[in-house]
This record gives C-alpha cells, sequence and structure tokens, in this order.
C-alpha cells in the first residue's frame, strides 16, 4: 500500500498544477477581452450621446444615457443574483449527494478493510473514480 502514496501525490499534484494553469490562462484572457469589452462601451455611448445631443440638447442627452445606464446596471444585479442562487442550490445538491455517498462507502468500510482483495479492488474503484470525476466537473 506504501507504493500507492506517491503515485497519488504526483496525480494530485499535476492536477492542481494544471488547474492553477488554466485558471491563470483565463484570467489573462478575460482581462484583455475585459478592456476591449470597455473601450467599446466607452466609445458606443459617446457616439450614442453626440447623436442624442443633436436631436434633443446636451442635458436630456446625458440623463438619457445615465437612466438607461442604471436600468442596465439593475438588470446585471438581478442576473447575478439569480446565477448565485443557482449555484448555491447546485452547490448543496452536490454537497448531498456526496454525503450520500460517503455514507455508503463508510457502511462498507470494516467489510472492505477485513479483505485484502476487497482493498485492492477498492483502491483501483477509487483511482477509476478520480480519473473520470475530473472529466465530469469540467463538463459543469
Amino acid at each position: 500500500m506504501g507504493w500507492l502514496l506517491p503515485i497519488l501525490s504526483g496525480m494530485m499534484t499535476s492536477d492542481v498544477q494544471d488547474a492553477l494553469r488554466r485558471t491563470k490562462r483565463a484570467a489573462a484572457f478575460y482581462a484583455v477581452i475585459g478592456v476591449l469589452a470597455l473601450t467599446a462601451y466607452v466609445f458606443l455611448m459617446l457616439a450614442a450621446y453626440i447623436k442624442l445631443a443633436e436631436t434633443r440638447g446636451g442635458l436630456d442627452a446625458a440623463l438619457i444615457l445615465a437612466v438607461g445606464s442604471v436600468a442596465v446596471g439593475g438588470i446585471a444585479c438581478g442576473a447575478m443574483s439569480i446565477a448565485a442562487a443557482i449555484a448555491r442550490r447546485r452547490m448543496a445538491r452536490r454537497h448531498a449527494e456526496l454525503r450520500g455517498q460517503l455514507a455508503v462507502a463508510m457502511s462498507a468500510l470494516p467489510l472492505v478493510l477485513r479483505s485484502k482483495p476487497l482493498l485492492v479492488a477498492a483502491a483501483i474503484g477509487a483511482l477509476m473514480f478520480l480519473g473520470t470525476s475530473r472529466d465530469k466537473s469540467d463538463a459543469d
């Protein structure tokens, strides 16, 4: 059983490094996308202000754009609130499933620990579960 620990440790280290690398790459891309989107937003607002100022006047144009921005901000806050609630429910469901799986595993633990073939089969099953559960979590 001692030979299994370095293998599992190496797998977990490489998984953590891969996840960290993906997170850094995603953060860099999102930063560039954010800067470009902000630039586009500024020019869009400027163009809208110029066009509204020609027809309605400068003060009315500024008020119209301000009210529109507040409305869009409120809608965005509402959407984020709904998304956070959905994520909390999903996390609670995952935790409940995990607690159920843990209860089943703990009830079978005394039987597995008494039998060496079952212990080896459980270790292999755990490795297979770890290999497939990572793919499933990436799809979410």
